[in-house]
């Protein structure tokens, strides 16, 4: 443990002295030990001198020595360079051992020894060229030396006594044999500490360079993961530019189809609206005209609704009235909706499946008797001859109880590479300007959004020019009370002689509606213009059995006049009557409180049926 601790003081020691291997290197580090062992030769030979009283001359040259060595130690040491004080250094520690040849007594005192350490030394501080003529300058001036000792002996001066020249010769040859020794054991351990520094450097830089290696190929892998994903992200961008594109032709397509499917309806309705002011027009042509019109309006009707159905399926607005469903009464009421459209085509036979009788579910009637209408309609719009066929079958799937309905037609089926597009929006089979191709383009966008709604699916299956087959799946969840209403169809049997409504209608046509509808029920009415008359109006005479509201009111909204009508007078049943038809506006009227919502335009049975309701 000691011998370790004593190492390490050594150590210490001369990196103290000689500088540390991280901030000098190797032979500024034997230039400074060189200097600072001058330096002590110097300082050693003048004690000497002094102890034997040598020569003045001697004496001020050691010291000299001494003090010229720690200088150029000193400036090596702080400025960490020594490349222009070697030079220095060399040329007087050369002339001094050759002064010190003649006051020492030549080739017989310790001056020769001197010449061998100058040679030891130099080697160590010098390299290449320079030290080989370093190394012939001072082989020539020993030899010259010797040569002038040998011709002119007494130009050299000896010692006084031999005493003093054993005593001289001895301790300056064992110091500098010292000096020998400690220079060489540094020498020796600062070139293994080197080698072992330069090893663990070598090392250092093959990890980094294996680092390097590897970082270079994570790169490399990085650099062709990134070029995948580029490239696989290029291919999306192209395709979504793709399906933008074809997005953009399609909405274009399908707004010049709207544009027409909406122009033709209203041309025959204000057309034969026209005509219908005209004169000399018989009975029978009126009531054509009145059927056409009718016809055309509910078309038109048909369309606003396939708008709106599509921007709540995207809003995610959808509301779905869970009631008793009765599919038998749904297909026969589908089946004679259409017989008398399908009465010009006599080379179509459209037929009712029988079917598991008296099936009564809980799901959304009207939603399944949408679905079902646009099914059927389809299939009447590309079948030119053949039959039609709907019904339903009850069936075990995935050990889940499963109401199927179907639509068969013997139609002009669909192309195998059109199948998976028939349920796009404003996607058609035929994208031409065809007349087959009437329609907006969303009622199986529309079915097939609200089949899944209602926890269902809806799927096909087709062969061209052989027809047709839509599936429409549905749950079954067992519904025991059957309660679809049955509304009264002749409005004469409704009388509410004796009954009072207030009617609030700002616009006149609107009124007119509701005024020659409620006539054959001779029920009481009242109409107010704007909000401020129904209250001037109630405030007046309180007493009706029904306050028929528009929302949009001039002065006082429908909204406004509910709550403070209903704060003085709760029993009076107030309904709602509203163009305004999404989920929220609904929402709203329901959350405010309103008996009834009658929405526009106005289904007369309904209509009629909620008012008896409340009137009763």
């Amino acid at each position: 443990m000691s011998n370790n601790n004593n190492n390490k003081y050594f150590i210490k020691l001369f990196y103290f002295l000689a500088g540390s291997p991280d901030k000098y290197d190797f032979k500024h580090r034997i230039f400074n030990i060189s200097c600072l062992s001058s330096a002590f030769i110097g300082l050693t030979g003048t004690i000497i001198n002094l102890t034997l009283g040598l020569d003045i001359i001697t004496t001020v040259t050691t010291i000299f020595l001494f003090v010229f060595f720690m200088l150029i130690y000193f400036i090596s040491v702080k400025y960490k360079k020594y490349k222009n004080l070697l030079h220095a250094y060399i040329t007087l520690t050369f002339f001094i051992i050759i002064s010190l040849w003649f006051s020492n007594d030549g080739s017989r005192g310790p001056t020769a020894f001197a010449f061998i350490l100058l040679v030891f030394i130099f080697n160590l501080i010098t390299e290449g060229l320079y030290r080989k003529i370093m190394n012939i300058i001072v082989f020539t001036s020993l030899l010259s030396l010797l040569l002038i000792e040998y011709n002119y002996p007494y130009l050299i001066q000896g010692y006084v006594n031999p005493n003093t020249r054993f005593f001289d010769y001895s301790f300056t040859i064992l110091f500098e044999m010292l000096v020998m020794i400690l220079i060489s054991t540094y020498f020796v351990k600062s070139f293994y500490e080197d080698k072992k520094l330069t090893e663990q450097q070598r090392d250092e830089i093959q990890e980094k360079n294996e680092e390097i290696t590897i970082t270079q190929q994570e790169l490399l892998k990085h650099k062709e993961n990134l070029e995948e994903l580029v490239q696989k992200r290029t291919i999306e961008l192209e395709n979504e530019k793709i399906k933008a594109e074809t997005s953009d032709k399609l909405k274009t397509a399908f707004l010049s189809n709207m544009s027409h499917e909406i122009r033709t309806p209203m041309n025959a309705i204000i057309s034969f609206s026209k005509l219908l002011k005209t004169n000399n027009i018989n009975d029978d042509k009126k009531e054509e005209y009145l059927n056409i019109i009718t016809d055309k309006g509910n078309l038109l009707l048909n369309i606003i609704n396939d708008i709106l159905d599509i921007a709540k399926i995207e809003a995610n607005e959808i509301n779905i009235k869970q009631e008793a469903c009765n599919l038998n009464e749904t297909l026969n009421e589908i089946h004679k909706s259409f017989l008398e459209e399908l009465s010009n085509k006599k080379d179509i036979k459209f037929t009712v499946v029988s079917s598991p009788k008296n099936t009564v579910i809980k799901s959304d009637a009207a939603r399944i008797k949408q679905i079902m209408l646009n099914l059927v309609s389809n299939a009447i719009k590309f079948t030119n001859k053949g039959e039609i066929k709907i019904g339903f079958t009850i069936e075990e799937i995935d050990r889940i109880k499963t109401i199927k309905l179907f639509v068969l037609d013997t139609g002009i089926g669909i192309p195998k590479d059109k199948i998976n597009i028939v349920f796009d929006r404003f996607r058609q089979i035929n994208e031409t300007d065809a007349k087959d191709n009437r329609g907006t383009g969303l009622g199986l966008t529309i079915s097939k959004n609200l089949a899944n709604i209602l926890g269902g699916n809806l799927s096909v299956k087709s062969e061209l020019k052989q027809g047709s087959i839509f599936y429409f799946m549905l749950p079954y969840i067992k519904c025991k009370n059957n309660n679809t209403s049955n509304f009264n169809n002749d409005f004469s049997n409704y009388n509410w002689n004796n009954k009072k409504i207030l009617i609030a209608e700002d616009e006149e046509f609107n009124y007119i509606i509701l005024k020659d509808l409620l006539r054959y029920t001779k029920i009481d009415i009242t109409r107010a213009n704007d909000g401020q008359e129904v209250l001037d109006i109630i405030a007046k005479d309180a007493n009706f059995d029904l306050i028929l509201l528009d929302i949009q009111m001039p002065k006082i909204s429908g909204y406004e006049l509910f709550t403070i009508i209903k704060a003085k007078h709760k029993d009076i049943p107030i309904f709602a009557q509203t163009a305004y038809v999404m989920q929220e506006d609904i929402e709203k009227m329901n959350k405010i409180g309103f008996d009834e919502i009658i929405t526009k335009p106005i289904d007369f049975y309904k209509f009629l049926d909620a008012i008896d309701k409340a009137l009763k």
